[in-house]
């Protein structure tokens, strides 16, 4: 579950680049490759936890299953869950044939064998190796176009350095977010989303370069 939280949260990062074609100016087909991946991980979730609530498995061994799953609150969480996998689906599904068009005649060298053979809808199978290699081909250009932002306004060249922050984050996720058990303390997700926006833009810039040098030292 802590993984769905962290993945879901993080597709808010992709998924507005998905939609506003912020990247149009990019290759845009990174970008692309990274948001399906993703919300196929996330279709991936949420069919595993529907099968789960359709079935009545009791995964955490709870004392208060049997009574918990005959519960009203119990139907309504079923019932949610089941709608979420059928908005899901249409939006996984769509997304899909977006990205059949823009790569079926594409020859980028890039793009392994690992990442091709996820860009399907078949739902089996693990692809978190594919999703982090796409990722990491987006995060290589958005890390030049940034750079070659500092010609433009700075407007736009904090938007591309903030952007570039979140999605080296998706890239070491434990590190990230921090969900301490023992002391009960939630990682901030607003801040995450905040913080890089009010930073000035040479220190944005510092972050930023810090974490790609760690990353790809």
């Amino acid at each position: 579950a802590e993984d769905g939280i962290r993945d879901f949260c993080l597709s808010r990062g992709l998924g507005d680049v998905y939609k506003r074609q912020d990247a149009i100016s990019l290759r845009v087909r990174y970008s692309d490759i990274a948001s399906f991946l993703l919300i196929k991980k996330l279709f991936i979730l949420i069919g595993k936890l529907k099968l789960a609530l359709d079935t009545k498995t009791n995964h955490l061994s709870l004392e208060i299953w049997e009574e918990f799953s005959r519960s009203s609150e119990f139907r309504d969480i079923t019932q949610y869950i089941s709608q979420e996998h059928e908005v899901f689906k249409v939006y996984f599904e769509s997304m899909f044939n977006n990205l059949s068009k823009i790569i079926r005649n594409d020859r980028d060298p890039n793009l392994t064998i690992e990442i091709r053979d996820a860009l399907n809808l078949d739902v089996r199978g693990n692809i978190n190796g594919a999703y982090t290699k796409a990722l990491t081909l987006y995060v290589m250009d958005l890390m030049n176009s940034a750079k070659a932002s500092l010609t433009r306004s700075e407007e736009e060249a904090k938007r591309l350095w903030a952007h570039t922050d979140q999605i080296l984050d998706c890239l070491q996720l434990d590190e990230t977010f921090r969900f301490q058990v023992t002391d009960k303390a939630q990682f901030n997700f607003k801040l995450f989303y905040e913080e890089p926006k009010n930073l000035d833009l040479p220190v944005l810039i510092a972050r930023v370069e810090a974490k790609f040098k760690k990353l790809f030292p």
